[in-house]
């Protein structure tokens, strides 16, 4: 039977075994894909506080490469589950030989061929690893947990600076609204004091200066504008979207958030911070998977055993008087099983310096631990002072704007019968201006570190309820 002759009968339900063999036991898994946007949606009209938050946790790029990260822990725990199960290989080979074949009573070489076909199934099984793959499993299912634990607390991240960014436009808002009443004030001032001027009560220094007011009012409006767009870019750059056309904030509700604060913000404590900031449960879980990678390391000190099975057959044309049928169906199959051990004697030291770096990986995580522990209580510290802070400056700004604004009155009514300088006037406008920016800036510093108070305590999730 030649080569030709044993690939038509017997390749074809060989490779029907195959392809069914591999679809009872699957080799590989194929790992679920998660596609984003490559671009961030464009944004035109009003945005609210809500809705900038919920578009940056969609489209923010910081959360789509932790989420990565999630998936790439992911992969990892299925990774160290397959090494719990057994491999699985077909082999086939076919060859055909030529040598020479010498007739002894003929003293004559001969060349001739022959034709060899062989197949057979191949598995094994760890059996025993000194625990490796069992801590190995531990170790990926850690590191799952604590990518999971660090999107979390980027999520909180991304809410918090999304927030205090919103905010911070929005005060940038209020700001130009001050600055072009005080322009729209100053300009119609200007016709008192031209006529003033004209009729001879002020020098011509007072209608100058006032000019000059104005166009200082109008630089300090067009700054304020500038910081205005200034900081949306920013918040466009934290929501993950680019602007394409007019984009305005919608009212945050500042008096509405205020009251919020003021009744629903108490003095966190340290181990309700602890049992709640995502950082530092995955820090732990850092510190658990190190651990685990020390026991890993330590089991390349113990054998490893393997449970192997090898089943095949084969056929030869050199063997004379038995056809394919009979050497590969009935003569030629063959079964065998066995147990494979390995002891490491001497592998360079390797086991021991993997041991020794797992033991420094293990110090790292645990400082890194301590660190992170001390670094949340001084920041919530920092933190609800700030807030205590910025609310009884709010209460000094509101005095003084309550002031400076009944001093200006006092100071037009006085100018206009001329017990005061022109320089005393523009004093009183600015003390009040300052005070206006103060007031404006007063309310949202306290949003703003309520908010961190909210962000180091890992409860800024809350907050989101409070702006709805």
């Amino acid at each position: 039977m030649r080569l030709i002759d044993i690939m038509s009968g017997f390749l074809r339900p060989l490779c029907f075994s195959i392809v069914l063999v591999l679809a009872v036991f699957p080799l590989h898994e194929a790992a679920g894909e998660t596609s984003f946007a490559n671009e961030g949606p464009g944004l035109m009209g009003d945005i609210t506080l809500p809705g900038s938050i919920q578009t940056a946790l969609e489209n923010n790029l910081d959360l789509r490469l932790s989420k990565n990260s999630v998936e790439s822990g992911q992969i990892g725990v299925s990774s160290a589950k397959s090494v719990f199960l057994p491999d699985l290989s077909a082999n086939a080979s076919l060859s055909e030989k030529w040598s020479g074949k010498y007739d002894a009573a003929s003293d004559h070489t001969d060349r001739v061929s022959s034709d060899s076909f062989d197949t057979s199934l191949k598995s094994s099984l760890l059996l025993f690893n000194g625990m490796a793959n069992v801590n190995g499993l531990k170790k990926a299912r850690s590191d799952l947990g604590a990518s999971e634990l660090e999107y979390a607390r980027l999520q909180d991240s991304v809410i918090y600076e999304t927030a205090s960014a919103f905010l911070q436009v929005s005060a940038g808002g209020e700001m130009i609204q001050v600055a072009r009443d005080r322009l729209e004030t100053k300009a119609k001032e200007l016709e008192r004091v031209e006529a003033f001027y004209k009729s001879g009560k002020r020098p011509v220094s007072d209608f100058l200066q006032q000019k000059a007011d104005i166009a200082q009012a109008e630089q300090d409006l067009l700054d304020a504008e500038r910081d205005f767009d200034a900081g949306k870019l920013s918040l466009l750059q934290l929501m993950g979207i680019q602007s394409k056309g007019e984009l305005t904030l919608a009212d945050p509700g500042r008096d509405r958030l205020m009251e919020k604060f003021q009744t629903g913000l108490k003095e966190p404590e340290l181990g309700e911070a602890l049992a709640s900031r995502a950082d530092y449960l995955a820090q732990k879980k850092r510190l658990e998977s190190g651990e685990l990678g020390l026991k890993t390391a330590k089991a390349g000190r113990w054998p490893t055993v393997n449970l192997s099975a090898t089943a095949g057959s084969n056929y030869s044309s050199a063997v004379e008087n038995l056809d394919f049928d009979r050497q590969y169906g009935e003569v030629n199959p063959y079964l065998s099983v066995g147990v494979n051990a390995s002891v490491p004697i001497f592998d360079k030291k390797s086991t021991r310096n993997e041991v020794a770096q797992a033991r420094t990986s293990l110090s790292n995580q645990d400082i890194a631990l301590r660190s992170l522990e001390l670094e949340i209580s001084n920041q919530l510290r920092l933190a609800w002072l700030d807030y205590q802070k910025s609310l009884k400056a709010r209460k000094t700004a509101e005095a003084r704007l309550e002031y400076a604004s009944q001093a200006l009155e006092a100071a037009r009514a006085r100018y206009d019968v001329g017990l005061i300088t022109y320089i005393e006037l523009s004093q009183a406008r600015s003390d009040e201006l300052e005070a206006a920016y103060n007031k404006i800036k007063s309310d949202y510093d306290v949003l703003l570190a309520g908010l961190n108070v909210l962000n180091q305590s890992g409860e800024i999730v809350d907050a989101l309820e409070w702006m709805e």
